[in-house]
């Protein structure tokens, strides 16, 4: 079938025929379609393990061999796509060709490195599949309201400013303040909630508050209809508890001080000689150095199974299992693994690539790797020049130097219309600098503001705020880069074109 439709273009669309845009664009497909299959299956959530699957577990297993694919598929296609250029030859193109041949190159660059993307979009996309946002929001409003009620670890104490020794100090207190009362530091009322994604600090704060506030009131129902709302999260993954809403509610509503002497867990066990283990609250050392943890028997015990000791939660929920998944689905909603920085790299590594293999086609290896290496001996001497004035800002505008220097030229040959002079290796330069004269610009642009208006004299308490211009610089990095994506396809179908006109000149 392949064969046929390269035939077919060879005869109607040689330039398509040339990049063999249809083979490689049907493997591309096929194998971003797999990593998509893969990502889906490796966002798949066991909600009765923190564990995770085969596949998340091995994420950067695959994610390399997308890369090490991408490689191959690279390599082969350029071998095949080499093998004629029809620009040397003098073969008849239209204006728009070689513009359409760079865009084409990096429409497959695009393609080609766009393997990752497909795997983490149908991770994203599994997880995502569980719950609406809506739901899984009001689930982890439910999981975190629970959570002040369960484990071991406590706030820290409070802090109050005293004089001592004619010097202000910050002095812990043995109690915490509530609503104008004192209560111990092992009370409810010092516990934290467990934090999901979808919840900035200050929604925290204010969910805090008012559980607390259950507590002092004895809105008891209330502290009910949470920890059976809990319940029916949990008997809905089928996960294993040893107490019920009421006998979680009997254990840790103590009212009015909210101490408790029972307490309900997080979960059933825990390795005994796990370091951080929030059971093992003290260290001490036997005699044959060997590691042995303080724990509250009260509330655990220990138990041999096969080679492993752990520790024993006499009541517990579980309720870790819930946080973890409940949280990934959260931070799945609320930061994409897909990060805008990975888009741009994408975006720009395609571009620099289809840029290199562009110049190469318009110009002789000779001229190509005269000018890779007269480029690489003027960024050293710059390099050079910039560690001798102290400033990478040296290096930069010496960079915007060049590549202005080099546009003016070709726009000279190209006017000029005699000889081509040193052109066709000036042009790899000027093909290769280009993209970055934007970001030079900005950068240097927001360097300069930022001396004029006094921030390295005074950057500790510098206010970017009033200064609107260099504020809106430091906020639009990124839509800079966006921009300069945009700037960089005009320029390419501008060169595309000037590069035509300037192949009809005399060589030297």
């Amino acid at each position: 079938m392949f064969k046929k439709i390269q035939n077919y273009l060879l005869i109607n669309y040689p330039l398509l025929w040339n990049i063999k845009i249809v083979p490689m664009a049907s493997f591309l497909i096929v194998f971003n379609i797999i990593f998509f299959f893969l990502g889906y299956v490796s966002g798949e959530i066991d909600f009765t393990t923190t564990g995770g699957n085969y596949y998340k577990n091995n994420q950067e297993i695959i994610l390399f061999f997308g890369v090490l694919i991408s490689i191959l598929l690279f390599i082969v296609w350029l071998v095949f796509y080499l093998k004629n250029n029809g620009f040397k030859s003098f073969y008849p193109k239209r204006n728009n060709s070689l513009f359409k041949e760079w865009f084409i190159i990096f429409s497959l660059l695009i393609l080609i490195s766009s393997f990752s993307f497909s795997f983490l979009f149908g991770s994203d996309l599994r997880v995502k599949s569980y719950y609406s946002e809506k739901e899984a929001t009001k689930r982890c409003a439910t999981l975190a309201k629970a959570s002040l009620f369960l484990g071991y670890t406590y706030d820290g104490p409070q802090y109050v400013d005293k004089m001592i020794n004619d010097t202000l100090q910050s002095v812990p207190l043995d109690h915490v303040l509530f609503n104008n009362k004192k209560y111990s530091l092992e009370s409810l009322i010092n516990k934290d909630i467990e934090n999901f994604s979808f919840f900035e600090v200050t929604s925290d704060s204010l969910t805090k508050i008012k559980i607390k506030n259950w507590l002092v009131n004895q809105q008891k129902d209330s502290i009910k209809a949470v920890m059976n709302d809990f319940f029916k999260i949990a008997n809905e993954h089928n996960l294993r508890s040893n107490v019920d809403a009421e006998k979680w509610f009997s254990i840790v509503y103590n009212y009015p001080t909210f101490t408790q002497t029972l307490k309900v867990a997080k979960e059933e066990k825990g390795y005994y000689n796990n370091y951080g283990n929030e059971y093992a609250n003290s260290e001490t050392t036997t005699i044959d150095g060997a590691y042995e943890y303080n724990y509250d028997s009260i509330n655990q015990y220990t138990k041999t199974i096969g080679k492993e000791k752990y520790i024993f939660n006499r009541n517990y929920v579980p309720a870790e299992v819930l946080f973890s998944n409940y949280e990934e689905i959260a931070s799945t909603y609320t930061s994409s693994s897909i990060k805008e920085e990975m888009i741009l790299f994408a975006l720009y590594f395609s571009f620099g690539l289809a840029i290199v293999i562009f110049s190469f086609r318009i110009s002789s290896g000779r001229n190509w790797l005269i000018a890779l290496v007269s480029l690489g001996v003027l960024n050293i001497l710059l390099g050079i020049l910039s560690g001798i004035f102290g400033s990478e800002k040296f290096y930069l505008s010496g960079l915007l130097v060049v590549s202005m220097s080099l546009f003016i030229y070709f726009i000279f040959i190209t006017s000029r219309k005699t000889t081509k002079g040193i052109s066709p290796i000036t042009l790899n330069g000027l093909l290769w600098l280009f993209p970055t004269v934007i970001p030079i610009v900005y950068y240097l642009l927001f360097n300069f503001l930022k001396y004029t208006y006094g921030y390295y004299e005074r950057y500790d308490d510098f206010n970017y705020d009033n200064y609107p211009v260099l504020k809106f610089l430091k906020d639009n990095d990124e839509s800079m880069l966006w921009l300069n994506v945009v700037f960089v396809i005009v320029m390419m179908y501008f060169f595309s074109i000037k590069i035509k006109k300037w192949k009809g000149i005399a060589e030297n």
